[in-house]
């Protein structure tokens, strides 16, 4: 769950109240996206410790005041909350069909797991009372630096990682019974990383002299529904059969 996220639909909420209040569309510049923007985080930021906020909207010679109740911003960010919340059952599933009974300690990281709501949900959802510690601003870049010490010959410290691919990733191909294109995955998510895999395919046409290679990043099987990671082609030694 990213906060900028949560920044930019508390950013349109408010532009959409101070062009009713004043007529003024901030979001038709560059300068009033980023002006909402910031005032949107200060709101967040303020919501997370008290129950309302006043936000003071000024932009193009036009002032306005608006007071936003937790329970608003609540209500605003929710569909981001509760998508996050059905990843989590995702990932539990994916990890050997796990539940939340199996679970210990949820750890809350990053500054956006400060807001309240976050907490009251999960422990709604778990039935567990998150954890903070310290600063959770702070950890994801303290993980960092362990994990930059980890690499260091010179500073070993005590925790084993384990990479893996958050994403599947495959090769946009051909099915030889349709002819429709398909996502073929080389690559499942959640595979340890590194790791080489290989897979024969065979050309479309025969005596073909390259072949364009797309690399897709996704679950689906329609690769219009996956993202392009990249593109590359192959030259192919002419009268071979590939």
């Amino acid at each position: 769950l990213g906060g900028i996220d949560l920044d930019q639909r508390l950013s349109e909420y408010l532009a959409d109240k101070f062009n009713a209040r004043t007529g003024l569309d901030p979001r038709k510049s560059e300068s009033g996206l980023k002006y909402f923007l910031s005032i949107a985080n200060e709101v967040k930021h303020g919501l997370t410790h008290e129950q309302e906020y006043v936000a003071n909207l000024n932009l193009g010679g036009k002032a306005t005041s608006e007071l936003i109740l937790r329970e608003e911003f609540n209500g605003l960010i929710e569909p981001y909350i509760e998508r996050t919340l059905s990843t989590c059952d995702d990932l539990l599933y994916e990890a050997g069909e796990m539940k939340w009974t199996d679970i210990n300690t949820i750890l809350l990281v990053g500054g956006t797991s400060q807001i309240p709501f976050i907490s009251q949900r999960l422990k709604s959802l778990t039935g567990i009372a998150p954890t903070s510690i310290g600063h959770p601003q702070e950890l994801v870049a303290k993980g960092c630096a362990l994990y930059a010490a980890n690499l260091s010959e010179n500073h070993q410290v005590n925790f084993d990682i384990t990479n893996v691919n958050s994403h599947s990733l495959g090769i946009r191909g051909r099915d030889v019974e349709t002819g429709k294109a398909i996502n073929k995955i080389m690559v499942p998510r959640n595979t340890t990383l590194p790791v080489t895999v290989t897979k024969k395919f065979v050309t479309y046409k025969r005596n073909q002299r390259s072949v364009k290679l797309v690399l897709l990043e996704g679950e689906s099987e329609n690769p219009d529904l996956c993202y392009e990671v990249g593109k590359f082609r192959v030259e192919l030694n002419p009268g071979v059969e590939k």
